[in-house]
């Protein structure tokens, strides 16, 4: 995440007096336009050392008229396409700013030099290194154009001068290995966009333009939530702040991902996106007694007819609501009645991971009653960059706290807000957090000890992932009431050691999707739609149905991960489970579990259950309509690369593109269909690519050695069984200890054999 690097509140009146005397009169010269250049410097150029000789000429610059100078840089591959910068050059010129000349806007100068930099990652390890080292190494190395920095006389004086007037951005690669946007002083004149972690890399033009406009905010004296110096100007996502500098706006909707068929609000909710500062102050919001007979503007003219704008509170599914800001009326607490005239609702937090990373901030809890007065971006910006403290080739400023800056996943989460649908990479958590009243997930009952921790000691991928384990019963609801059909996926990592820590026909760990839950309802009085067992008495996977008359029961798979997922198909009544891409289970979504019927046609929540178990691990979670943007005929092939578009969401390829990884197969014919293999190479010839081919305690062709007879038949299972005296310990493809029982023996041979109908 973006952290931002200021100087302290204590330094305010300094730097504000430093700013008024830039404004005004230095040593007898004036800045008419009051954007923090004298005169002087317009209109004849800077003299860095006073001694009567012309430094730098700032080309274009106009005495009458508010100029901005900015020197762009950037690594390889990184440089924004010129649309980029017309667009931002576009917003300023148009901006609501008075000058001298009679006419508004600010000119802005954006000079990109170096444009071709090694790529190279930069150090990022909050608490202790938030701005990087490499950043001052980097200015003094590139600052200026190539023939100022080798002036064989006067390079100094030059790069002197340039330094009174411009500030400097680096588009870099990235921090560490996070997907941070970028940092910037507030104010200063040092800034840098790193989207080399976002997809596509490097951004598109517009979340390159809304990055860069947002860090140059910073610059101009720009937090969150408005101009600095009121403490309630550090407040994100406020409602009627509508600015790039709110993170509800610093880019548009994402529709990359895992939401392919937006509602009509989020769809509202992307074409609302504007490259902008805002304009006027809206009226201020008492979270503490907010009136619903009132619009988001407050009755200012609705200056953004049609927009809408993500508000809290979350929703129980973990993401917020979306409002219109010229609506009239709005159901602030989300109590179902809409006209009451005080009610309280922690409405600038829509989203509960990135409202938790900013509990220092947001008054020491989350959520917190406060006021979140509007504000005028344009008319407070900050131009003096010359005197102040932040004025240099480094960082000088101190650290303010983090307040969920923008990233890639904090952008994906935005994406959620307005809609049912659900991902959690468990990525958008700070450190190792207890997830009970975070992102939607909750223990059992609403009971804070049934809650689970996300942990960095195991990810399917990034860093975290979520840890099931002792008494853990983590719940999710979901308010997919909508008929359809959905998806839900997520990987699963049971350890090797994994231990039930019981015994008999309950023991183990649990996934649970269910079609009705409520908190404080007796457990009969909810209902179970999907159950899987891991137990590790047998070693066995136990999906139930039917009144227990339809349990299918397989060996599960240890130490690596493997993806769970049903298809739920709410207009037919019907669900398939499938464990590790097999098909295991299909029967009545109403039906349930048990059998009884009486279940309702919707998906009510998830249950990650530990029951006393040891450590079970979840990752990427996913719940979405099976839709896409070219149909949402679940088997009609839209893209023509012989999948249907059931078979798209059962292989997580994209249903718009043929193929999906561009190496050239065919998604449907395509052995490792998200991993590039032109070659498409198959060594055991088990139909998975070698790029993308985890061992298995399925069979492979193995028979006749050594390269296999091209088919996986009983053949290859008495190879197996052939090869049985000779491995000790066996290594593929002779048999493991698969039921992890400490010893290779005939049980080993019998939970393969077991395992042969779903491995074909």
């Amino acid at each position: 995440m973006l952290y931002l690097i200021q100087q302290t509140r204590t330094n305010l009146a300094t730097a504000a007096a430093v700013m008024t005397l830039l404004c005004g009169s230095v040593t007898g010269q004036t800045d008419t336009d009051g954007d923090g250049l004298l005169d002087s410097w317009e209109t004849n150029g800077i003299d860095a050392n006073n001694d009567g000789t012309i430094d730098l000429v700032l080309s274009g610059a106009n005495p009458n008229h508010k100029d901005l100078y900015v020197e762009v840089d950037a690594m390889s591959g990184r440089i924004p396409s010129p649309t980029t910068f017309t667009q931002v050059i576009v917003s300023f010129a148009n901006a609501p700013v008075t000058n001298p000349d009679g006419l508004t806007g600010i000119t802005l100068h954006i000079d990109p030099d170096e444009t071709n930099v090694s790529l190279a990652t930069w150090t990022y390890n909050p608490p202790t290194i938030f701005w990087p080292p490499e950043y001052s190494q980097f200015k003094a190395q590139y600052f200026g154009t190539f023939a100022q920095r080798t002036d064989p006389t006067n390079s100094q004086n030059i790069l002197n001068a340039k330094r009174q007037a411009y500030r400097y951005c680096v588009f870099a690669d990235r921090l560490g290995i996070t997907t941070v946007s970028g940092l910037a002083e507030v104010p200063g004149n040092d800034f840098m966009v790193t989207l080399g972690g976002w997809t596509p890399v490097g951004g598109t033009w517009q979340q390159q333009a809304g990055v860069f406009m947002h860090e140059l905010g910073h610059n101009l004296g720009l937090w969150h939530g408005g101009p600095i110096g009121a403490i309630n100007n550090y407040f994100n996502f406020k409602p009627n702040y509508h600015s790039v500098m709110n993170y509800s706006w610093t880019v548009p909707r994402w529709i990359g991902g895992w939401n392919p068929v937006p509602t009509a609000a989020q769809i509202a909710y992307q074409n609302s996106w504007m490259l902008d500062y805002s304009r006027a102050a809206w009226p201020t919001m008492n979270e503490s007694s907010l009136n619903e007979n009132t619009a988001i503007c407050g009755g200012c003219g609705a200056p953004h007819n049609a927009h809408v704008v993500p508000m809290g509170p979350p929703s129980p599914w973990g993401w917020g609501y979306l409002e219109g800001e010229a609506q009239a009326m709005i159901d602030y607490n989300r109590n179902g009645f809409v006209g009451e005239v005080s009610v309280q609702a922690d409405v600038d937090w829509p989203i509960f991971p990135l409202c938790v990373a900013a509990q220092i901030l947001d008054g020491g809890t989350c959520p917190y009653m406060t006021l979140l007065p509007g504000a005028d971006d344009w008319s407070n910006l900050w131009y003096a960059i010359s005197g102040h403290q932040n004025f240099g080739n480094g960082v000088e400023g101190a650290v303010i706290p983090p307040d969920g800056e923008m990233t890639f996943e904090g952008m994906q989460m935005l994406s959620f807000v307005g809609g049912c649908a659900h991902q959690d990479d468990f990525e958008g958590y700070y450190g190792e957090p207890a997830l009970h009243g975070q992102g939607g997930w909750k223990g059992w009952d609403n009971n804070p000890a049934a809650g689970a921790s996300v942990t960095e000691a195991l990810s399917y991928d990034g860093l975290r992932a979520v840890v099931i384990t002792g008494a853990s019963d983590l719940v999710h609801e979901y308010c997919a009431a909508a008929p359809g059909t959905w998806s839900f996926s997520v990987r699963q990592f049971i350890p090797a050691n994994f231990s039930s820590n019981a015994v008999g026909p309950a023991a183990g760990s649990y996934f649970i999707l269910m079609n009705t839950y409520h908190d404080g309802v007796p457990y009969n009085g909810s209902e179970w739609s999907a159950l899987m067992q891991f137990d590790s008495n047998d070693g066995m996977m136990k999906a139930l149905h039917g009144a227990g008359a339809g349990t299918i029961n397989l060996p599960y798979v240890s130490d690596r991960w493997v993806k769970i997922q049903a298809i739920i198909d709410l207009d037919e009544d019907w669900t398939r489970i499938y464990y590790d891409d097999a098909l295991v289970a299909e029967y009545p979504w109403t039906g349930g579990v048990f059998g009884d019927g009486g279940g309702a046609a919707t998906i009510g929540a998830v249950d990650l259950f530990a029951n006393n178990s040891t450590p079970v691990y979840y990752d990427k979670l996913r719940l979405d309509p099976v839709a896409s943007e070219c149909g949402d005929q679940l088997f009609f092939d839209a893209d023509g690369d012989m999948l249907t578009l059931l078979d798209e969401f059962r292989r997580e390829t994209n249903p718009c593109n043929p193929d999906t990884d561009f190496d050239g197969a065919l998604d449907g014919l395509d052995n490792c269909p998200l991993t590039p293999n032109p070659d498409q190479l198959d060594g055991d010839g088990d139909g998975i690519g070698d790029a993308c081919d985890e061992p298995e305690p399925c069979l492979a062709d193995v028979a006749p050695p050594p390269s296999g007879d091209g088919v996986v038949n009983i053949i290859d299972l008495l190879a197996v069984i052939s090869a049985w005296g000779a491995c000790s310990p066996p290594p593929a493809p002779c048999l493991a200890d698969i039921n992890g029982d400490g010893v290779v023996n005939v049980a080993d041979l019998l939970a393969v054999i077991s395992a042969w109908g779903p491995c074909l």
